[in-house]
């Protein structure tokens, strides 16, 4: 996505990592009765038991910071979540707060992972978000009325009769109306890969008040979104074979804009891509080739 005549940021919206930890650890976490605090100083990191339904033992990871005004303040990392009743998750999970990856927080992933004497497994699920400073959704939704090229989505290709994928709730739809919603939105079957547009402004305006967000981006006017979601690892395993990275590299390279460009990409073309005769066109790079 070459940088024109306009502004976009990229950042992760979402993100759970999965560690593994000894029997020791594990136990020693189910000891905790309420706050623990970790880490070499013993007081800028520390763990609060929570009440759970879903683990036997799951923390709010809260440390010392300031704010940008040099006042100390007390923010949320994530939460952490050990033995749990689902067999098939019986690892331990670090989801980060919403807010913490808009800071400095993620940078510090190591630092947590060691004070908490975890070991790295996987990226078990991640949300990447593009904002732009101009109506990003507008114009796809015009590029892929007009578009003289075939749609594909989820590996099937849309006819002018009906489109399936094409907004999370409408399979089946007339082209007509496939974008009666204001949103446009694309998963694939069981909605554990998805896509997004929206008005991200309004969002943050009307119902979730992260200013932190606006805060980060600049983007006081005009601000659209465009966010892919992968909610489980075996939704995001192909898309590292296709790259041809694994678990490690992405671990190290979450700071990396070009690794997540490229990780979002390539997650965006699983679920929709133009095809002009035997070549994939993103979608993103199609609508910013108009902005010459």
């Amino acid at each position: 996505m070459a940088n024109r005549q306009f502004n976009y940021a990229l950042c992760i919206d979402a993100l759970e990592i999965t560690y593994t930890a000894s029997d020791a650890q594990k136990s020693f976490l189910s000891t905790i009765e309420k706050k623990l605090h970790i880490g070499e100083d013993n007081t800028s990191l520390w763990l609060e038991r929570i009440e759970s339904r879903h683990y036997r033992d799951e923390f709010i990871i809260k440390c010392a910071d300031a704010d940008n005004n040099g006042y100390d303040i007390v923010r949320v990392v994530g939460y952490l979540r050990s033995g749990s009743f689902n067999p098939n998750r019986q690892l331990v999970y670090l989801t980060f707060e919403n807010a913490a990856l808009y800071s400095w927080i993620l940078q510090a992933r190591y630092y947590v992972e060691a004070a908490l004497g975890m070991k790295f497994y996987r990226i078990s699920k991640i949300d990447i978000a593009v904002d732009f400073d101009f109506n990003i959704q507008k114009r796809l939704i015009a590029l892929l009325k007009t578009t003289p090229y075939d749609i594909i989505v989820n590996g099937r290709i849309a006819n002018r009769k009906s489109v399936k994928g094409l907004n999370v709730h409408a399979y089946n739809i007339s082209i007509s109306r496939m974008f009666a919603h204001p949103e446009l939105s694309i998963s694939n079957d069981d909605s554990t890969l998805q896509m997004k547009t929206y008005n991200k402004r309004k969002e943050i305006e009307e119902s979730s008040g992260k200013a932190y967000i606006t805060e980060c981006t600049g983007f006081t006017g005009t601000h659209y979104r465009l966010e892919v979601t992968c909610k489980n690892y075996k939704r995001l395993l192909p898309t590292l074979k296709a790259l041809g990275i694994d678990d490690t590299y992405l671990y190290v390279h979450l700071d990396n804009d070009e690794t997540l460009k490229t990780l979002f990409c390539d997650i965006l073309n699983r679920l929709i891509y133009l095809r002009k005769g035997r070549k994939q066109i993103n979608i993103i790079d199609e609508v910013l080739n108009d902005l010459k």
